[in-house]
């Protein structure tokens, strides 16, 4: 979990991409223990969470992270209007929120994949423009058919 997490264009963002990429597409990694045997061959069942102000700026022309990501969006604050009863009222609906996630728990399990909301596939389709910008350009710009071509000058000029 990397809660307000700050990962930005500068060059060890290809790295944690490439970390974040080979642990969440369960290759073998190897890990540094500090003061421990180093690890080597070693597959990671871990998922992360990630919790940031802005999606963070991943060059992934491949789209391999963007299709393992859930993402959820808060928009809404309540930095100014924190509710000082809410442990006792969650206390009170325990049981429900217990039935609840254990709904959400069944759903997760017939389908074989988490519910995505509509609001989270449109983040999504905005954050593959974000991290795949040629992407963007070809689906704004570009016609792909059979036997369609184009002018490198013409292409690079666009």
């Amino acid at each position: 979990m990397l809660p307000d997490a700050h990962i930005g264009q500068r060059a060890d963002s290809v790295r944690i991409l490439e970390m974040l990429k080979a642990i969440v597409g369960e290759d073998t990694v190897s890990i540094n223990r500090k003061n421990l045997t180093y690890l080597t061959n070693v597959r990671l069942n871990v998922r992360f969470m990630i919790t940031v102000n802005e999606l963070p700026r991943f060059s992934d022309a491949s789209d391999a992270l963007r299709a393992r990501i859930c993402l959820l969006s808060f928009e809404k604050s309540f930095a100014d209007c924190m509710d000082r009863g809410l442990e006792g009222e969650l206390k009170a609906e325990a049981s429900g929120i217990l039935l609840w996630c254990l709904a959400g728990l069944h759903r997760l399990t017939k389908n074989g994949t988490l519910t995505v909301p509509t609001q989270s596939k449109e983040i999504l389709a905005n954050y593959r423009r974000l991290t795949a910008p040629v992407m963007g350009f070809v689906e704004d710009l570009c016609e792909i058919a059979p036997g369609l071509a184009c002018q490198c000058d013409r292409l690079y000029a666009s």
